[in-house]
């Protein structure tokens, strides 16, 4: 999409190897559903197919019932993380898009869900409870065992990028799917949803990961009223992040 500017220049470097369609954003229902229409109108001649409603609606359907796993997924780490490092999270949760056969990614996460419930420790064997961090700005999916794994000791530690796409909220439809996904995907409001995750999960502080060219959602993770730290992040540590380490585990250290 062209949710992120650098990002769409990107791909657009690639419209003379692929052919690219690069989705735009809006912040109206109706100007979303007519770019879905186009998108629809493109895949359509260049596979030289027909849009399956009953299909998609069924693809919907899974992908729901997904967005609830990975959300109660997430609220058993939140609440316990004692059960697994914000790595492990992370690689379940990113894992899981390869997964590409909607029904076995969804069995998969069903069994990630009972499993953490059955490793649940009753509540008065739950010593020094822990800070709870929510990890934003630069996408660190690839940095989950160098720099997530050694965080995880220090409490629940929620990773949230929004400039990767991830959204968990579910569509909502009767007769009119393009309706229900204008909804779920219109143009983010990224404090307020920086701002709710936040509350949900009562978090204590926020760690802006501020890549190298990137400034997204800088502003608005200083401005949630939390303890804030940014640490600048380069793509070039070939995965030795110490220093960044360092200067996060200080900032934890003395909350």
């Amino acid at each position: 999409t062209d949710f992120c500017p650098r990002k769409e220049s990107m791909i657009h470097r690639l419209e003379n190897i692929k052919d690219t369609y690069i989705i735009k954003e809006y912040g109206n229902l109706e100007k979303m559903i007519q770019e879905y229409k186009r998108l629809i109108e493109f895949l359509e001649q260049k596979f030289n197919v027909r849009l399956d409603e009953k299909n998609l609606a069924d693809v919907v359907e899974k992908t729901n019932e997904e967005c609830l796993l990975i959300r109660d997924i997430t609220d058993i780490y939140m609440g316990h993380p004692e059960i697994m490092g914000c790595d492990d999270l992370t690689e379940v949760i990113y894992g899981s898009r390869f997964i590409f056969d909607l029904g076995i990614r969804l069995e998969k996460l069903r069994e990630m869900k009972e499993t953490m419930i059955e490793l649940l420790l009753p509540e008065d064997k739950i010593s020094n409870p822990k800070k709870k961090i929510l990890i934003t700005g630069g996408p660190p999916d690839g940095m989950a065992d160098g720099l997530l794994k050694p965080l995880s000791c220090y409490g629940a530690i929620l990773s949230v990028s929004y400039c990767e796409g991830g959204n968990y909220k579910t569509v909502k439809y009767n007769n009119n799917l393009l309706y229900g996904l204008a909804e779920k995907y219109i143009c983010k409001d990224f404090f307020g949803e920086l701002k709710e995750t936040a509350e949900n999960y009562n978090i204590d502080a926020i760690i802006n990961l501020k890549f190298s060219g990137c400034d997204f959602g800088d502003r608005e993770a200083a401005d949630t009223g939390l303890p804030y730290f940014q640490v600048q992040v380069h793509y070039d540590y070939n995965n030795d992040y110490s220093e960044v380490l360092s200067k996060i585990k200080c900032f934890i250290e003395g909350l």
